[in-house]
């Protein structure tokens, strides 16, 4: 487990050049989150469950930073953030869709 202050260098290294704020405001994080970060403290777990997922990570890579990001690009979490929405609908015939449209277009690539 890292102190606050080796969570706020990951979070930056993470964060790359981009501006804190304006990254921050984009998804949806608070402005206090942010601060708290940068004030070397490590923010509750629904936020770091946010931040993570906005910069492509996990929370272990976060707080531990063992692990490789996840390298998805903005395009692909947001259909796997839909598929997992269908996936876990009441909708029986769009999740049967679904799972049987990936299992043949899985099957066409892995031919």
């Amino acid at each position: 487990m890292r102190t606050g202050k080796q969570f706020r260098d990951q979070f930056l290294k993470l964060l790359g050049k981009k501006n804190t704020y304006q990254w921050a405001k984009k998804y949806r994080i608070n402005k206090e989150v942010i601060e708290t970060i940068l004030n070397g403290k490590i923010p509750d777990l629904p936020d770091l469950v946010k931040i993570a997922r906005a910069l492509n990570t996990t929370v272990d890579t976060l707080l531990t930073g063992d692990r490789q990001p996840l390298e998805y690009s903005a395009e692909e979490r947001d259909y796997i953030d839909k598929v997992v929405r269908v996936l876990r609908s009441r909708h029986e015939a769009s999740k049967a869709s679904l799972k049987n449209a990936i299992h043949v277009y899985y099957c066409l690539i892995c031919e």
